[in-house]
């Protein structure tokens, strides 16, 4: 783990604070339900009680998966070898569905295919992939969940 102090600021109240974070951490350090469910990076302002989705550079590795997810709210990758699947997101949502679907073993493109497709069929803009299993991909929005039939 690496931490480092970051200036966030309230969405809801503006209000301005510093915060250490990790900037990155490897699976099995014990936080794999901290980052799969995005709880890592949500934080409640201490002013307004808002709770609200810090983006913040952030590594995730998973040696035993062999992938490298990364976080850049910029856009910009490092440059990474070490492993053979690297991908990233631009904020924390999206991250954190990019490691649901790696740690099951499945492609991104493929997944993110899939639920753009159910997207345009079901209007639900907001579907995330949560799980997969017994030929069943799961997605969710604020409206529950949906069970669809893996294709492939």
């Amino acid at each position: 783990m690496k931490e480092r102090l970051f200036e966030m600021e309230c969405p809801g109240c503006g209000h301005s604070f510093q915060i250490k974070r990790d900037t990155w951490l490897t699976a099995g350090s014990g936080r794999k339900e901290m980052i799969r469910s995005g709880a890592w990076f949500r934080h409640r302002c201490s002013r307004c009680g808002l709770v609200f989705s810090m983006v913040h550079p952030f590594l995730y590795r998973n040696h035993a998966k062999g992938y490298i997810a990364v976080l850049s709210p910029t856009g910009s990758l490092p440059e990474i070898t070490e492993e053979k699947t690297v991908v990233m997101a631009r904020d924390p949502d999206a991250f954190c569905e990019l490691v649901r679907i790696l740690d099951n073993g499945l492609q991104p493109a493929r997944i993110q295919g899939i639920r753009d497709a159910l997207r345009d069929k079901t209007g639900r803009q907001a579907l995330r992939y949560e799980t997969a299993g017994e030929g069943i991909l799961w997605f969710f929005d604020a409206n529950g969940s949906l069970a669809v039939k893996d294709p492939g």
